[in-house]
């Protein structure tokens, strides 16, 4: 059982959805949470709400399912036979894991985080009912399209959960208006679904694999904590946010390019592979919707990190990222394995966090190298 905020994220990258069920299409909470979450930006990019609208949902995406950490994945038929007995039952047990999680975040989050880990969504304002019936489309969304791939292989296991979900669909009040802002994104959605199947460190055997999606749920994570425990305000926040969410969309277009294989490409010409890159990334943008084109020219997205852009979105983006990658290596460290590349790059990027211009990723850096070094 997680003790600390990074166990937490240790034990989500750990759980496997649909564990009851035979399944050719394995997807991680980490996945799915990182999924659904890129989904209710789109779609709250395409309902044209303001910044701070979309990070209130994106907040709630990325919290709503954390306590699965503690939880694990409880099946919908399981869920919905507690809330049959007894519907405070279940509210209460996500009220307890939410309280039990919030523990797991500094003092001064922690009234922050809990709202977004409650049963309910502690929104304000009018359009409350709207957000959360997003979300849930969008969990609902990405639910259904776990149930497609598997069933094709496995018709008979799923044919209840294809009508759990289907049910649950159902319920959505404004069902057919979310439906008409996805339907004409669904290519796009569909690009972003392929970073699940983007692994990193290709090249090691690993005990704990992980991939692209997963490692943009711990950067998203991350960004939000460390934001937070800056100070910093919510138009900081929302930017820093969006950063990690696209930080490494292009890999579902160039896969996962390490950086001894781009020294080679570029031997002749340093900036052969950043051509190619962009030439690619080109493509897939003018794929994309037109709302997140603007998004990506106005927040420059799908540019890499400046080396020196100090006290910028960019900087804390590019530190979460750094961290993300350590906390990897030293996942896979205490799994029992420590390849020579993995602990070199934990060493190399520990020490640069240490170092960091952000006084608080320099704190918590000091944690986990004392953890796992």
């Amino acid at each position: 059982m997680a003790e600390t905020f990074f166990e937490a994220i240790h034990e989500i990258l750990s759980v496997q959805r649909w564990n009851f069920l035979p399944r050719i299409d394995e997807w991680s909470e980490a996945e799915n949470i990182a999924y659904y979450t890129h989904i209710a930006y789109a779609l709250s990019k395409a309902a044209k709400f303001s910044d701070n609208e979309t990070l209130e949902i994106i907040y709630r995406c990325l919290l709503k399912s954390f306590n699965k950490h503690y939880l694990s994945d409880i099946p919908i038929k399981t869920r919905d036979a507690i809330k049959r007995q007894d519907e405070d039952a279940w509210e209460n047990i996500i009220t307890d894991a939410a309280e039990f999680t919030a523990n797991f975040f500094p003092r001064e989050l922690r009234k922050d985080v809990i709202k977004y880990m409650g049963y309910k969504s502690s929104y304000n304002g009018q359009k409350a009912e709207l957000f959360e019936e997003i979300i849930k489309f969008c969990q609902y969304q990405s639910a259904q399209e776990e149930c497609h791939y598997n069933e094709s292989i496995f018709p008979e296991n799923y044919i209840c959960t294809k009508k759990e979900i289907a049910n649950k669909f159902a319920t959505l009040t404004n069902l057919q208006y979310l439906k008409g802002l996805f339907e004409p994104m669904r290519n796009y959605i569909n690009s972003i679904r392929l970073l699940k199947y983007v692994r990193r460190w290709n090249r090691l055997n690993r005990n704990m694999e992980s991939t692209v999606m997963a490692h943009i749920f711990v950067v998203s994570m991350l960004a939000f904590f460390f934001s937070s425990l800056e100070g910093k305000n919510q138009a900081f926040r929302h930017q820093c946010i969006v950063r990690a969410l696209f930080h490494d969309v292009p890999e579902s277009i160039t896969g996962d390019i390490i950086a001894p294989v781009k020294k080679i490409i570029n031997k002749k010409d340093s900036t052969f592979w950043n051509t190619v890159e962009n030439s690619m990334i080109a493509v897939f943008k003018d794929n994309a919707p037109s709302f997140i084109q603007e998004e990506i020219d106005k927040y420059d997205l799908l540019s890499p990190f400046p080396k020196q852009d100090l006290g910028s979105v960019a900087s804390l983006v590019n530190e979460c990222d750094k961290f993300a990658l350590v906390l990897e290596c030293g996942f896979e460290k205490g799994s029992g394995n420590n390849p020579v590349e993995m602990k070199r790059a934990f060493s190399n990027y520990i020490d640069d966090l240490r170092n960091s211009e952000w006084p608080r990723i320099r704190e918590y850096a000091s944690i986990v190298f004392d953890v796992y070094f």
